[in-house]
């Protein structure tokens, strides 16, 4: 409970829908017209919540909210949360980092199962590790067994191979559609090298391998190597401390003129991470992003595989709880 809200009136769902009382029973509207009658003041949402975010980004995923869930490490993003955010029409991305291969198999053949005959698109998160792309090739393998339209790639300090191939293979769905590629960036060097076409070189080796067809190697260079991406500023994760307030307008015209260059025939989405209120995320669509993605405040969702001691722990955590720290991998590997 806040304070902020002491003078206001908590309402139900199906208030909100039916929009303020006309009167109170005989004839005369509650109070000064935007109360209940106990001095209270009742805020009335203006629009539907599945009315926000761009439509052209609900409909490539097909979700029913411009709601993105980020996978969380050591399979806090569990199988669960996963199969119930696709039911209910959100992105979400099932956790992989610090994990087996096999058991990331058993968690997509029980969401193959489980979300058979559910539209909406779910995938899987991969970290690049300088020393480690073999386990990356292998991901990338599980995603086209499970016919995953769409991974999260982080750690991007670079490109390799599998996820160009990955990016400019068809999906089982057919139609001409290419896979997605999302990708979560904090800086202003690596939204460069992300919203620019796949490299050449790469491209033409996978061609030269037979990875990709005439026509895809044709029209690699007029697609965004990722079609998807999240600023994620000041997150819980690795930080280059930027400002979403200043890299958003970067990326929006960086799009525009890329667009020129290159004749892009595909449109990039651009959303906004680290979000965990209901302002931050009204605050979001102000700004014109395409979709809102949360992370580290569904550590206490009821399906993250978490202590529960611990999820007792951040949902006391403050603000002043918080503070920057060496990243892990950096000193641990």
């Amino acid at each position: 409970h806040h304070a902020a809200l002491d003078g206001y009136q908590r309402i139900s769902p199906k208030q909100l829908i039916d929009g303020p009382p006309s009167s109170n029973g005989n004839g005369h509207r509650n109070g000064n017209g935007n109360g209940n009658g106990n001095g209270k003041k009742i805020v009335y949402q203006s629009q539907e919540v599945s009315a926000l975010g761009n439509e052209d980004f609900k409909s490539a995923y097909r979700l029913d909210y411009a709601y993105v869930v980020d996978a969380m490490d050591c399979g806090i993003a569990s199988k669960e949360l996963v199969e119930n955010l696709a039911k209910n029409g959100m992105l979400s991305f099932l956790s992989t980092k610090g994990r087996s291969l096999h058991a990331i198999n058993d968690d997509l053949k029980y969401l193959a199962d489980a979300l058979e005959n559910v539209p909406t698109t779910y995938g899987i998160n991969i970290t690049y590790h300088y020393d480690d792309e073999e386990r990356l090739n292998k991901l990338i393998e599980l995603a086209y067994l499970y016919e995953l339209e769409v991974i999260v790639y982080t750690g991007h300090y670079q490109i390799p191979d599998k996820l160009v191939e990955y990016r400019l293979r068809e999906t089982k769905k057919g139609s001409g559609q290419l896979n997605k590629l999302f990708v979560k960036a904090s800086s202003a060097d690596i939204i460069n090298r992300f919203l620019a076409p796949a490299p050449e070189a790469i491209v033409n080796s996978l061609y030269q391998k037979n990875k990709i067809s005439k026509a895809v190697l044709s029209e690699a260079k007029h697609l965004p190597l990722a079609n998807t991406l999240c600023i994620a500023t000041d997150s819980g994760s690795e930080t280059m401390h930027d400002s979403f307030s200043v890299l958003l307008p970067f990326v929006q015209q960086k799009i525009k003129t890329l667009r020129r260059e290159h004749q892009y025939r595909e449109a990039i989405f651009v959303g906004i991470g680290g979000v965990g209120v209901p302002t931050s995320i009204a605050s979001a669509f102000l700004l014109g992003v395409d979709f809102v993605l949360s992370h580290s405040i569904n550590y206490c969702t009821l399906e993250a595989k978490l202590a529960p001691f611990s999820k007792s722990l951040l949902a006391e955590a403050e603000v002043s709880d918080i503070c920057f720290a060496p990243y892990k991998d950096l000193l641990f590997g």
